[in-house]
């Protein structure tokens, strides 16, 4: 069996965008059909990703080993 915890980053991530993603589009409301929500989705995504910035990390793989050393001593 594997658990993953709920404070694992990469769904801490995954709910934050969704939760972002319901806040700035018109979605929650009452729909006769699935089109106006899915529309209004594609519109959010296609601003949202109309001003991307790549991800650039900001300590380097030996500063993290560096700062995760004291766990394994």
């Amino acid at each position: 069996m594997h658990f993953t915890p709920t404070s694992a980053s990469c769904l801490n991530q995954v709910k934050r965008w969704f939760a972002t993603l319901t806040q700035r589009c018109d979605c929650r409301d009452t729909h006769r059909s699935s089109r106006p929500p899915e529309r209004a989705i594609r519109d959010y995504l296609d601003i949202n990703n109309a001003k991307q910035k790549p991800f650039i990390e900001a300590k380097t793989i030996v500063d993290i080993l560096v700062s995760i050393e004291r766990f394994f001593l």
